[in-house]
This record gives structure tokens, C-alpha cells and sequence, in this order.
């Protein structure tokens, strides 16, 4: 694969690649040229790292009037409104925050247990296209898996309504269910 390195980084990690793609340039000095580049006589473009999963991962969390400001590893930010966590407003207000790992963001609260907020939670209130996104990738699972059991019912040589008898559910829910609805 062009532009790959397998190599680990300085500190044992894998999961790192270097893409030619994604090349950036770096910050330019008063002469409009690359610093590092005017100097060396190198190419001014650098490779960057590209985090695998980076829009899974927190990497930074701020309390901010009226919520958390979370940054994920792809330099998404957004703000979580604290008027979306129910439990805020029952135990009193939030004390703390804290990330214990890059998946799961913590809110201390004055009279409660920690709040557990996991990535995918955040991850709507700092990426206006991850909400939808989701709802259409739904949307073609529950297709794909209608049209699955569909296929073994007619395998079976069943009827919707013999499936629905031996399921426990109404017909009129198995054959929603093989639409996909």
C-alpha cells in the first residue's frame, strides 16, 4: 500500500500511518516560504500521522458555561450541553470531568455517582454529519437484515404468519421487519 509505514512509533505504538495524501505544510515564515524547508533546502510538504478510529477518540475535555467542550483525535470539537444529561440537574451540578480513557468521558456530580458519556453520545454534538450518517447506515442494516430473514422464512418454507406464531410477535411485525421499516 503506497504511502504506508508499518514502522511503530518512538513509544511502541502501532496504529500510526504516514499518508502522502495528507500531506501539510508547516507554518511559514515572513518570507511566505516553509521555515524548516528555507533552511535545509527540503521539500516543504511533511507527512502527518493519521491516527486509526481518531473520530472514536476523546482526546481533550473543558467545562465551559453551560457544558463540556470535547475535542475528538480528528480535531473535531463540539460543546455537550449540560441540559441534555438529565442526571446534572438531579444530583446538584457537575464538580468534575474526566477522561479515563479516549472511549468514555466522565462528569464528577455533587450528589451522585460519575455520569459515563460514551464517545458516540459526544460524538453528535461535535460533528453536525455524524447523526445522520448513523440514521442512514441504520437505516441499511435494518434493510440487509429484512431482507436475511426473509430469505431463510422462504427457505423454510414458511409463512409470515408461522413465523410470527412460532416468534411470539404479530404478523403485521414480520412483515415490517422484512421491509426493513
Amino acid at each position: 500500500m503506497e504511502g504506508y509505514s508499518p514502522t511503530p512509533e518512538p513509544s511502541g505504538r502501532l496504529g500510526t500511518r504516514f499518508l502522502a495524501g495528507s500531506a501539510r505544510r508547516g507554518p511559514r515564515n515572513s518570507t511566505g516560504t516553509n521555515g524548516a524547508a528555507a533552511e535545509t533546502g527540503r521539500a516543504a510538504d511533511v507527512l502527518t500521522p493519521q491516527v486509526a478510529m481518531a473520530d472514536r477518540m476523546m482526546t481533550h475535555a473543558v467545562a465551559k458555561q453551560g457544558g463540556v467542550m470535547v475535542t475528538f483525535a480528528d480535531d473535531r470539537t463540539g460543546l455537550v450541553p449540560l441540559s441534555s444529561i438529565p442526571e446534572i440537574r438531579a444530583a446538584g451540578g457537575m464538580v468534575g470531568i474526566e477522561l479515563p480513557n479516549p472511549h468514555v468521558l466522565l462528569l464528577h456530580l455533587r450528589n451522585a455517582e460519575p455520569v459515563e458519556l460514551p464517545w458516540d453520545f459526544v460524538r453528535r454534538y461535535c460533528d453536525a454529519e455524524y447523526r445522520p450518517g448513523m440514521e442512514r447506515l441504520g437505516k441499511l442494516g435494518k434493510s440487509a437484515l429484512g431482507r436475511r430473514i426473509k430469505a431463510l422464512r422462504e427457505a423454510a418454507g414458511k409463512t409470515r404468519e408461522e413465523l410470527a406464531t412460532s416468534a411470539s410477535i404479530g404478523r403485521v411485525t414480520v412483515v415490517r421487519i422484512e421491509r426493513g421499516e
